[in-house]
């Protein structure tokens, strides 16, 4: 639940690397979901990896940036082709719809979050071009 006094903070962030280094990142960088995380959404684009983010306040960002992501970044030796592109902006109007899988696009599973909340993480589905067993 949101907390009343907070208005939400929204990044749109342009990273340049690639789907391997993001998956590797990921993987260390949000399970468990980190405390005061409502949206992490990413996909490849000509450019890179395309990510927007929804958390509770501009602090709750801050700290995993600061705490967890430079210690993962750090652990794996990432580092990108260029600097990101970055915007943010205070997410007045959010509008949350019902978890659900989508149909043949990717894979759903629950993952506990810090605060014990349940958390739905969405991963590509595995390449089936022609599997008949669908």
């Amino acid at each position: 639940m949101l907390d009343a006094r907070r208005v939400p903070y929204a990044v749109v962030e342009d990273v340049p690397t690639n789907w391997h280094d993001y998956d590797r990142i990921s993987a260390g960088a949000f399970e468990p979901v980190p405390i005061g995380l409502i949206l992490h959404v990413a996909g490849p684009t000509d450019e890179g990896i395309r990510i927007i983010e929804v958390w509770d306040g501009k602090g709750a960002r801050e700290r995993f940036r600061a705490e967890r992501l430079a210690r993962v970044l750090a652990a794996l030796g990432a580092t990108t082709a260029g600097q990101p592109r970055f915007r943010d902006f205070e997410a007045i109007h959010l509008v949350l719809g019902a978890a659900r899988p989508i149909d043949g696009a990717v894979e759903s599973r629950r993952i506990p979050s810090a605060t014990g909340a349940p958390v739905r993480s969405c991963k590509p589905a595995p390449d089936r071009r022609g599997d008949t067993r669908r």
